[in-house]
């Protein structure tokens, strides 16, 4: 009867082995209840890591297009630039054409200034000549 109590009182393997399930049983679940809080964590973290994604993407098709939009305008305005530009080679055959026309100028006034010159120069001597002549002429008369 001894060896009964004794029995009794140590506990058997059965009971051993069910505390021991037991004990493994809740260490399990606790820790599936922290693999399942850290899984929710992980999802909001992961649909907000989505949603920030989403935004940046929003935000770099607004700039892509508002870059865009300015190199059109500035392709818009070197198109008129070109339009109402002309080559070197035009420039320097123009400014070779505005050369000449007024070298032409300078020349023609060149000759009219001559020519103004030998007039004026007659017409000065002419008026001498006439003063001389008449104060001759007033000499010979007293």
């Amino acid at each position: 009867m001894e060896d009964q109590n004794s029995q009794r009182q140590d506990p058997t393997l059965r009971e051993l082995l069910e505390q021991r399930i037991c004990s493994l049983e809740r260490r399990l679940e606790e820790r599936i209840q922290g693999l399942e809080k850290s899984f929710q964590a992980h999802a909001v973290a992961h649909s907000r890591e989505h949603v920030l994604q989403e935004q940046g993407n929003d935000a770099a098709k607004v700039e892509l297009n508002r870059r865009l939009h300015d190199m059109n305008q500035m392709r818009e305005q070197i198109n008129v630039i070109q339009e109402n530009s002309i080559t070197r080679a035009t420039y320097d055959e123009k400014h070779a054409e505005i050369e000449r026309r007024i070298g032409n100028i300078e020349n023609e006034q060149s000759s009219s200034k001559g020519k103004w010159s030998t007039t004026a120069l007659a017409v000065a001597i002419g008026a001498a000549l006439a003063g001389i002549i008449d104060l001759i002429l007033r000499w010979i008369g007293k």
